[in-house]
C-alpha cells in the first residue's frame, strides 16, 4: 500500500486523506494524458481500472490506454491533405474549444469590447435620464433644455455605436482566423514542394496521427483494407546552421500541431509530440523550439508538462486585436 494511504472499503483501490472520495469514479472523468511530475502523496491507484487519480478529480486509466493502442502516427501523404484541410479549420474555427471559440470569450473582457459596453450603458442610461427627468435626479440647467426627441437621438446613437463595436469584433475574430488558415494554407500547408513536402523536408517531417474506423475490419482481411481515420498532425521544419563544423548546430521548430475536437485529452497531442522529439533526437545538437497563443491555454499546459519553456513573450496586434504569443525552447 502506498504511503499515508488508506484502503478503500467501497471500493478496490487506494486513497489519500487530503483527497476527497467523490472523486472516485470513472466514467465522470476526463481522460488524457497524465503529468509528467507527480509526487506519491498526491495519487492513488485503482487496480480494477488501472488507473490513477488525481487531487483535482482527473482520472487517467484504461480509456486513455485504449486510445494510445489504437493510434498509428506516419509519415504525410499527398492524399492526406483534404483532411490536413479539414483539420485545420475545425481545430482553429468550427469547434468548440477552438481558438476563434477562446479568443471570443477572452475578447468580452478586453479594451475594445469594455469601451463597446461603456458606450451603451452610457447611451441607454443618457436617453432615460434625459426622457424621464426624473426629479429624483437632479440634472444641470443645459441637459433640462435638451428636448426628449434629441435626448433620445443622442442614448440610441452611443447604445448603437457600443453594440456595433462589440459586434464587429464578435464578427471579426472568426473572419480574421479563417484569413489565417487560408494563408497557411498556401504557404506552409499546401500541397506538393511548395507546401508541406517542401518545407518539412529532411531533416524534417510532417507526420498524421491516424486510428482505424469503426467497422472497416469486417470481412475477408484480404478483400477489404483497413481503413483510417486522419485525427492529428504535427510538423517540425528544420534549419541547419550555416557554420562549418562537424556537427553543425540545428535549428527546427515545431508547427501546426492539431488534434480532432472529438478526441482531444485523450494523449493524442503527447504521441506527437515525442515521436517528433524521438525524431528530434537523431539529429542532435538541435535546438527546438515552439510557439502558442494566450488562446490555446491547453496547448501551453501541456508543452510546459512536456518539459518546455517559456524564452519570450510578445503581444501580437492587428488593428484592435491583440494576442499574447509566447516561444518556448527546449535543447537536445
Amino acid at each position: 500500500m502506498p504511503r499515508n494511504a488508506g484502503a478503500s472499503t467501497s471500493q478496490a483501490g487506494y486513497y489519500y486523506p487530503e483527497m476527497p472520495m467523490q472523486s472516485y469514479g470513472g466514467n465522470d472523468y476526463q481522460y488524457h494524458n497524465p503529468p509528467v511530475q507527480q509526487t506519491q502523496q498526491q495519487v492513488y491507484y485503482d487496480p480494477n481500472n488501472q488507473g490513477y487519480y488525481y487531487p483535482n478529480g482527473t482520472y487517467y486509466g484504461s480509456a486513455y490506454q485504449e486510445m494510445s493502442q489504437r493510434i498509428t502516427i506516419r509519415p504525410y501523404r499527398p492524399s492526406d491533405h483534404p483532411h490536413i484541410r479539414a483539420l485545420l479549420f475545425e481545430g482553429f474555427v468550427t469547434s468548440k474549444d477552438s481558438f476563434t471559440y477562446v479568443a471570443r470569450r477572452r475578447f468580452l473582457l478586453k479594451a475594445p469590447c469594455l469601451l463597446g459596453y461603456l458606450l451603451s450603458a452610457s447611451g441607454l442610461g443618457l436617453g432615460l435620464v434625459l426622457t424621464l427627468r426624473t426629479p429624483l435626479l437632479p440634472l444641470p440647467p443645459f441637459l433640462l433644455r435638451v428636448p426628449p426627441r434629441a435626448a433620445i437621438g443622442a442614448g440610441a446613437l452611443l447604445f448603437g455605436l457600443g453594440a456595433a463595436m462589440v459586434g464587429a469584433i464578435w464578427t471579426g475574430i472568426p473572419r480574421a482566423i479563417r484569413h489565417f488558415c487560408e494563408k497557411a494554407l498556401r504557404s506552409d500547408l499546401a500541397p506538393g514542394r511548395d507546401g508541406i513536402e517542401g518545407v518539412y523536408a529532411a531533416p524534417g517531417v510532417f507526420l498524421v496521427a491516424t486510428m482505424p474506423v469503426d467497422g472497416s475490419k469486417e470481412g475477408p482481411e484480404e478483400e477489404k483494407p483497413e481503413e483510417e481515420e486522419i485525427v492529428g498532425y504535427i510538423g517540425l521544419a528544420c534549419y541547419t546552421s550555416s557554420e562549418k563544423s562537424a556537427s553543425p548546430l540545428v535549428t527546427a521548430e515545431i508547427r501546426r500541431m492539431v488534434v480532432s475536437a472529438r478526441l482531444r485529452r485523450r494523449g493524442i497531442s503527447t504521441q506527437l509530440m515525442q515521436r517528433v522529439i524521438a525524431h528530434c533526437e537523431t539529429l542532435s545538437p538541435i535546438r527546438v523550439s515552439l510557439s502558442t497563443t494566450e488562446f490555446q491555454p491547453m496547448a501551453k499546459r501541456l508543452y510546459e508538462k512536456l518539459g518546455w519553456e517559456v524564452v519570450s513573450e510578445r503581444t501580437l496586434k492587428d488593428g484592435i486585436f491583440s494576442a499574447r504569443m509566447w516561444t518556448l525552447s527546449r535543447e537536445l
